[in-house]
């Protein structure tokens, strides 16, 4: 008896037809922030809605955008809006079907079927890493040498470093966007426009200056997070802004174990961070907290300019300043500090070899493994480890003197934070200005 078996065949993609775009909206517009960004999608596209006038006068526009950075800043969100702007059928790629390369060699035949469309491919990374020919089909289906099919092909990804060089080149993905983390300005808006979409009024004495301090960095996800947790905890009415404050804290401080007695230790540490940080012209606070694995200090780049040799030596001091702390206070230092210590010698080693702020003739060139360089020698290395030594130790004398000088707001400052675990930016102002001669205290 013969047995016909019905064998399913998997579609690699999901076919999203084509939908009118809403003239009175502004094209990509629900995307808050990424200004530069979001003007080059904007012109990639209207450019593929005019694929066939250009090509009939000879002029190729761009295939491929690679949209990369950390999860959770809106790269998902650019693409949908992105094809909701193109106005044309679009395929979005499977990633988890089991056979990537023979997945995309259909779903590029399907677009050179419809002709004119978008392909979605996100994750793309994890799909080069599962199938070492990904790459080939891709160049091959970009360059389209034989193609008449006008195509738009969106990418996401979250390691930049592992998209082959060949892909980026002009002709395929040829747009290559970062999509960082928010800014605090930024992060205030995306926070209140979803308060407003779930329908909820913001406190009259919500200081946008002040939040925008404590989200500076924050990924988009977590600030969605924050504004759930707020209406989870406390309802839709009544919110209050140390409600919101408390959500801001919850959310950043992946660590969520109560404090021990003896972590008065870490207050100290990270009391230091701040004061040195609040002392710099080109540094603010953003949020102060300890946790049962430390503690953490948000510090915004107030300047955004070149690093200056002065920009430099205070992220270097901001950086011992936690260690140097321990010590005025316990005479004595804790593990846990590695990271800082990590981030000193580096920065200091960047001043010297790279940058060349002592003297260009110090700098040294990058090195390469296995690879042998003439300029290179042990004596001049050498050289070098003494000039980062001494900067490094000028650097803790200023600290050290500094943190003697203001040692009754240092504490004042630990004393707060070891009570309450969190603080915000105008309260760590407000500690060190209530515990500093005249209010004012001058820089490290």
């Amino acid at each position: 008896m013969e047995n016909n078996e019905t064998v399913k065949t998997i579609i690699p993609y999901d076919l999203i037809a084509a939908n009118k775009y809403d003239s009175n909206e502004e094209p990509l517009s629900k995307v808050i922030g990424h200004a530069a960004q979001k003007e080059i999608l904007k012109s990639v596209i209207e450019w593929f809605k005019k694929a066939d006038e250009y090509k009939e006068k000879g002029v190729d526009i761009p295939k491929g955008i690679l949209m990369y950075g950390d999860p959770g800043n809106g790269k998902s969100l650019l693409m949908k809006e992105a094809i909701k702007f193109a106005e044309a059928p679009t395929l979005v790629f499977k990633g988890e079907i089991e056979n990537i390369s023979e997945g995309l060699e259909e779903t590029f035949k399907k677009a050179k079927e419809i002709g004119h469309c978008v392909i979605v491919i996100d994750e793309l990374d994890l799909l080069i890493d599962r199938d070492n020919k990904a790459t080939r089909i891709l160049q091959d289906n970009l360059d389209g040498v034989d193609s008449p099919a006008d195509f738009l092909v969106l990418c996401a990804t979250n390691n930049m470093w592992l998209i082959p060089d060949a892909l980026k080149r002009c002709g395929r993905l040829e747009k290559i966007l970062r999509i960082p983390a928010p800014n605090g300005e930024e992060a205030t808006m995306l926070l209140k426009k979803i308060f407003k979409d779930l329908n909820v009024d913001l406190p009259s004495d919500l200081v946008d200056e002040e939040v925008g301090l404590a989200l500076d960095g924050v990924a988009c996800a977590s600030i969605k997070s924050i504004a759930n947790e707020v209406v989870l905890k406390h309802g839709f009415s009544n919110i209050t802004s140390d409600m919101i404050y408390e959500s801001i804290f919850s959310v950043t401080n992946k660590i969520k174990d109560s404090v021990p007695a003896d972590n008065y230790q870490h207050a100290v540490h990270e009391a230091g961070h701040a004061l040195v940080a609040s002392s710099s012209k080109f540094f603010k606070i953003g949020r102060l907290t300890i946790n049962n694995n430390g503690g953490y200090l948000s510090v915004v780049d107030d300047d955004r300019s070149f690093w200056t040799h002065e920009k430099m030596m205070a992220d270097i001091q901001i950086s011992c300043a936690g260690l140097i702390a321990e010590k005025v206070i316990f005479k004595t230092g804790c593990d846990g500090c590695d990271e800082d210590m990590q981030r000193v010698y580096k920065t200091a080693a960047r001043a010297i070899n790279r940058v060349g702020f002592m003297s260009c003739s110090k700098t040294l060139p990058e090195v390469e493994p296995y690879k042998y360089i003439r300029n290179e020698t042990e004596e001049r290395r050498s050289r070098n480890e003494k000039e980062i030594e001494r900067l490094i130790k000028v650097c803790e004398r200023k600290v050290t003197r500094f943190l003697k000088k203001n040692k009754k707001a240092l504490i004042a400052l630990a004393d707060e934070l070891f009570q309450r675990k969190n603080l915000k930016s105008f309260e760590v102002a407000h500690i060190i200005a209530c515990n500093v001669r005249g209010g004012k205290y001058e820089n490290c």
